[in-house]
């Protein structure tokens, strides 16, 4: 074995599964009882503050996760994507009003999180909103025109 690393070596896949698309305001679970739900969805207009971040139309979403596991959620680990229309990413953009979800989530507790996405009106109906956490082996999908 090479110490670091070598062509021979082979990486550990897994296998993603995509929930069916449920609407932009209804909820969805986990196997293991996370549900979520995006509770608001509105037209902002973001302003760069990072490197590499663009400004312009974009779109500010709040996402609420209830832990309906049995034990705590690293809620660190959620990740929320956003497509338009035509496939064209929303671009994530740290400018207020983004407060991305943060910290631990107790089992029976809840929590919200808002991101907000660069995206062109005209690729927005229907949007595709993406939610993973953990591992990421299962990916709910909530779609609709905004």
């Amino acid at each position: 074995m090479h110490p670091h690393g070598s062509t021979k070596q082979h990486a550990k896949t897994h296998k993603i599964s995509y929930r069916k698309h449920v609407p932009l305001t209804g909820s969805a679970k986990f196997e293991n009882g996370v549900k979520v739900n995006v509770t608001t969805v509105r037209a902002v207009t973001a302003k760069p503050v990072g490197p590499g971040e663009v400004g312009g139309p974009a779109l500010a979403l709040t996402v609420r996760i209830k832990n309906g596991s049995t034990s705590s959620l690293d809620l660190s680990t959620v990740t929320i994507n956003l497509d338009g229309s035509k496939g064209s990413p929303g671009i994530l953009a740290t400018g207020s009003p983004y407060a991305p979800l943060d910290g631990s989530l107790a089992a029976g507790d809840s929590a919200k999180g808002t991101y907000v996405f660069t995206i062109a009106k005209a690729d927005r109906k229907p949007i595709t909103i993406q939610v993973q956490y953990g591992n990421g082996q299962t990916v709910l999908q909530f779609s609709g025109n905004v």
